[in-house]
């Protein structure tokens, strides 16, 4: 029910009436959904030109070793190395010769030493090896110092520039996938904007199920209306009808009245007028008779005739049985009645 200040449409028959704007809100949400998409198409082309780019580093990256090689070069531990083998083996040299003593000592002299001259010389030697050994020691340690120090050097930098390569590998990593996050939070808007453009067309669709609705309820009310009118007038030309019918029937029945009435009235006055037909016929007779016998009352008298008549005919000659008009001789044709 609508409230205070609020309205209701009532459709009238007219589609017009019948108020649901529903574009602006289509071409609202769809031009969202839209944007959102060239949003989203624009940040996948990113996403998968940073992924590129990341697949083709992590493919082409070095390795820890590679690094190192490089660093090696670099700061010449190769030169190092060899140095400090090479003193390595210097020592290693002058210990085997300080161990062959006192065998090597005058070796290859064809003077023979005394106990005394010997013990010289071998001490003579030995402190030539034992400085030998101290030089080549202390060269040792030099080089092995030098070899420890730029190979600690070569693994620092190789191991800062290996994770300098994991470093913009993870960047990139982290690039495309904050792009592809992007894209991705693009499109779940392009799709929300959708959801509600579909629902949009929900109520649009339901709206112009009211409207349709509402149109078949004033169509069909007025159907009801002419059905009701139609009905009512139905019934009235029947009611019409039965009483046009029934004043037929009456107005045939007094036809039939009126012509039995007629013909009993035509049949009385027919037989009226036979009877008096009959009457006048009758008394013409009787008048005939009349004036017939008074004429030849005297020719009967004078022949005798009436006597013979009545010694003939009995008492019927006198309105009992055939009368008729007789001759001077009693002959003729007799008609019944009386014969005055």
């Amino acid at each position: 029910m609508a409230g205070a200040g609020q309205t209701t449409n009532v459709f009238t028959g007219n589609h017009d009436d019948y108020n649901h704007d529903f574009n602006a809100q289509i071409n609202n949400y769809t031009g969202k959904a839209n944007e959102q998409y060239n949003q989203y198409n624009a940040q996948y082309n990113n996403a998968q030109n940073y992924e590129n780019q990341y697949n083709d580093a992590f493919a082409n990256r070095q390795t820890y070793g590679d690094y190192m090689r490089q660093a090696e070069d670099e700061k010449g531990v190769a030169a190092a190395r060899q140095a400090y083998d090479d003193s390595a083996r210097a020592v290693a040299a002058t210990r085997q010769a300080m161990l062959a003593l006192p065998s090597t000592t005058n070796r290859n002299s064809n003077v023979v030493l005394t106990q005394a001259q010997r013990n010289a010389a071998l001490g003579n030697q030995m402190e030539k090896y034992q400085n030998a050994l101290a030089s080549n020691v202390e060269s040792q340690g030099y080089y092995n110092d030098i070899y420890g120090k730029v190979l600690n050097e070569a693994m620092n930098i190789a191991a800062g520039n290996y994770q300098s390569q994991q470093d913009a590998l993870a960047a990139q990593m982290n690039q495309y996938q904050n792009a592809y996050n992007v894209a991705n939070q693009a499109y779940a808007n392009a799709l929300n904007q959708e959801n509600l453009l579909r629902d949009v067309y929900a109520k649009m669709y339901q709206d112009e199920y009211n409207h349709q609705q509402m149109e078949y309820n004033y169509w069909y009310g007025n159907l009801q209306d002419k059905w009701k009118q139609q009905e009512i007038a139905a019934q009235k030309y029947a009611a019409d009808a039965a009483m046009r019918v029934q004043q037929f029937i009456q107005q045939k029945q007094d036809e039939r009245d009126a012509a039995a009435a007629a013909q009993a009235k035509a049949d009385r006055e027919a037989r009226e007028r036979a009877a008096a037909a009959a009457k006048a016929n009758s008394n013409a007779k009787n008048t005939y008779a009349t004036e017939y016998k008074a004429k030849n009352f005297g020719d009967w008298l004078s022949t005798g005739g009436i006597i013979g008549d009545i010694f003939e005919h009995g008492l019927n000659f006198f309105g009992g049985g055939n009368v008729g008009s007789y001759g001077r001789y009693g002959e003729g044709k007799g008609t019944k009645g009386s014969f005055w």
